[in-house]
């Protein structure tokens, strides 16, 4: 469910370097007569890029901007053993990824969902991969739809042999395409976090936390002579500027990796189960809620909202 191949160590590697958002940046100081070669062009390149990442991360969040709606296509209804298709269809849109990258989708995308449960079904690692989406109370099988960029090697060129007899014509991607990856993964979708950071990595101190630093004794008194409205933005203040833990690894990301921090939620698919614990493929049994997914909002696009609701 993919435009993209992002399974390759260059991928990886690029992964790995959007998720350090504790590491400084470096740029090229460029003066005349100095040799500069491909290491010297990359950082350049990941200067620019990550600092926009980390602009869009700390300042914006993560979210759908517009658009990316999931829902539901029918040509013909029946159970899980039979051959209709039933599609999971993603509109276009733009949004921003849990590592701070932008996710542009300029055409629809759709999955056949059939097909997709029916291959999760025969195979032998199934019952671990829909375990985690299985909801016994309810006889549902509970599924979520996630975001995240992609970058996709493109456009090969030769190049010089690195090995002796590497090949008589070596090549590799002259290019890195944006791209995006929509992942369909097992299990509920988290309630949303309490974090100015939503689905990300860094996770505001609560109440009890002691490894993080805590409001002086004369903030603890302002706060307390503080009401309303402005009580309650000293606390956010306080909470805000306590944030971070009170180490030298601050900055890193708590999370399971930047592969988990950087999939954004889009929706929530709910099918029922039939007495044999197997899904039906029927419409009054499928279930779509695109509004679990976060919402990254700006000015204008409020003004805009309010002035023609």
């Amino acid at each position: 469910m993919s435009n993209a191949l992002p399974d390759s160590a260059e991928f990886d590697v690029g992964m790995q370097h959007d998720g350090e958002m504790h590491t400084q940046l470096k740029r090229v100081n460029f003066e005349p007569g100095m040799l500069l070669g491909v290491d010297a062009t990359r950082d350049e390149q990941a200067y620019h890029r990550r600092r926009l990442n980390r602009h869009r991360y700390w300042l914006h969040g993560a979210g759908t901007v517009v658009g990316l709606a999931v829902g539901l296509s029918f040509e013909e209804q029946g159970f899980l053993d039979e051959q209709q298709p039933v599609y999971l269809n993603i509109s276009p849109g733009v949004g921003i990824d849990g590592l701070g990258r932008e996710v542009l989708c300029h055409e629809p995308y759709c999955l056949d969902l059939h097909a997709w449960l029916l291959a999760q079904w025969e195979d032998q690692q199934s019952p671990a991969i829909l375990a985690d989406g299985l909801d016994e109370e309810n006889q549902q099988l509970v599924l979520r739809v996630t975001m995240r960029y992609a970058s996709c090697p493109a456009g090969s060129q030769p190049v010089l042999a690195r090995k002796v007899n590497a090949g008589t014509d070596p090549v590799a991607a002259s290019r890195q395409q944006d791209s995006v990856r929509f992942e369909l993964l097992a299990g509920a979708a988290a309630g949303k976090p309490d974090s100015p950071w939503p689905w990300s990595g860094h996770r505001p101190p609560h109440p009890g936390d002691t490894d993080r630093q805590q409001p002086s004794d004369p903030e603890t008194a302002l706060i307390g002579n503080l009401s309303g409205a402005d009580k309650a933005q000293a606390e956010l203040a306080a909470r805000l500027i306590y944030a971070m833990p009170h180490n030298n690894s601050a900055l890193q990301l708590i999370d399971d990796g930047p592969e988990a921090v950087a999939r954004t939620l889009l929706a929530e698919v709910r099918i029922k189960l039939d007495g044999d614990q197997r899904p039906l493929i029927q419409a009054q049994h499928i279930s779509i809620n695109n509004l679990v997914r976060p919402i990254v909002h700006s000015a204008d696009q409020l003004a805009w909202l309010n002035a023609h609701s």
